[in-house]
């Protein structure tokens, strides 16, 4: 299973110079979407104006199994969150993708190397 951070879906939708290393993970049925990042898409869409490609990148988060924020995954992300130093959605992010055991692609450089991610570091190959 794989969780594209919001970085790879902007990346991917907005046709970014590394948006295509992301496609390996955009994959039907082996893709889960923590539900905060449903939120930052959302927002990233709605404080740029409607895109076709954002659109379309909209739509394809909801093809997708989103994960819901429960109790038990928010406390999951508070001890990720403060034993990594994350800021509140990227905890919540990172430990979505751990308690499904899936592989976090990101080009969010706070998560490099972490166990369970994938960084994708901006312009390398």
């Amino acid at each position: 299973m794989v969780v594209v951070d919001s970085s790879g879906w902007i990346e991917f939708y907005k046709g970014g110079p590394d948006g295509a290393r992301f496609q390996p993970a955009m994959q039907p049925g082996k893709m889960i979407v923590p539900s905060i990042v449903v939120c930052e898409i959302q927002r990233f869409v709605l404080g740029r104006g409607s895109t076709d490609s954002f659109q379309k990148g909209l739509q394809a988060l909801f093809r997708h199994s989103i994960a819901d924020l429960t109790a038990e995954l928010a406390t999951f992300a508070a001890q990720l969150g403060v034993k990594h130093k994350l800021a509140l959605a990227d905890s919540i992010i990172y430990a979505t993708a751990r308690a499904h055991s899936a592989t976090l692609w990101t080009m969010d450089s706070h998560f490099e190397g972490l166990p369970g991610v994938r960084y994708i570091k901006p312009g390398k190959k």
